[in-house]
């Protein structure tokens, strides 16, 4: 929320940059240009000056924005909702019907834009295919016209490894569908490569009883 380049430049092309690790205590000044810095010290101005109160999803969020002097001493932490639906399954119902020929089966949820990582679960199926030969790695999502580039960049680099065959893009799925695809899977992922304040599939992943790999973005590893 504070990053210059998912905010004001592009966070679309995020492969093509060098993955900043500065975002989490201070501003990215090496990546704003001039009226990228007047685009901040307005917006600063104005988050200030009009907001009495913010409701915020985690205390790192807090502390990112009070760290730069934004809507300090304003405000009220507040865990978001995650559907109770996906409480209803116990964990021991998922060992009952997990299946032994999924024992490496990995899951992404979610958009395949750039800065949701899904490149970087592409990237490290050759690592993890080279300890578990068996390993799959299912996409789920990412049916949007817009988003048909980024899927022929993920296959390109499958190509390019030679783990075509270890990847599987399912399409959008129901709610249902999706709990299904939990029960069987070894690990739920979330590879972001960009700060997040709050994801809800990896918080339902979790409340699914399922274990999940993360990225140590934004407020991530406070709720992990």
């Amino acid at each position: 929320l504070l990053c210059a380049k998912r905010s004001f430049i592009d966070p679309y092309n995020a492969s093509k940059e060098d993955l900043c690790d500065k975002a989490a205590k201070k501003t990215c000044s090496r990546c704003m240009g001039l009226k990228t810095r007047m685009k901040y010290a307005l917006w600063k101005q104005i988050m200030n000056y009009t907001i009495d109160i913010v409701i915020g999803p985690a205390k790192t969020l807090q502390e990112i924005y009070e760290h730069n002097s934004v809507l300090s001493g304003k405000w009220s932490i507040v865990t978001p909702w995650i559907d109770s639906y996906f409480f209803y399954s116990s964990v021991q119902k998922i060992k009952k019907e997990y299946k032994k020929e999924n024992r490496h089966r990995i899951l992404f949820v979610g958009s395949l834009i750039e800065f949701k990582g899904a490149w970087v679960a592409a990237r490290a199926i050759k690592k993890i295919r080279a300890v578990y030969p068996d390993a799959t790695l299912l996409f789920v999502g990412g049916d949007e016209e817009k988003e048909e580039k980024y899927r022929k960049q993920i296959e390109a680099i499958c190509q390019q490894d030679g783990t075509s065959t270890a990847i599987m893009f399912l399409g959008k799925k129901t709610k249902e569908e999706i709990h299904e695809l939990q029960r069987n899977a070894a690990v739920y992922i979330c590879p972001t490569v960009c700060m997040e304040s709050f994801g809800l599939n990896w918080a339902e992943a979790m409340a699914a009883g399922i274990p999940i790999v993360a990225s140590a973005i934004g407020s991530i590893p406070e709720y992990v």
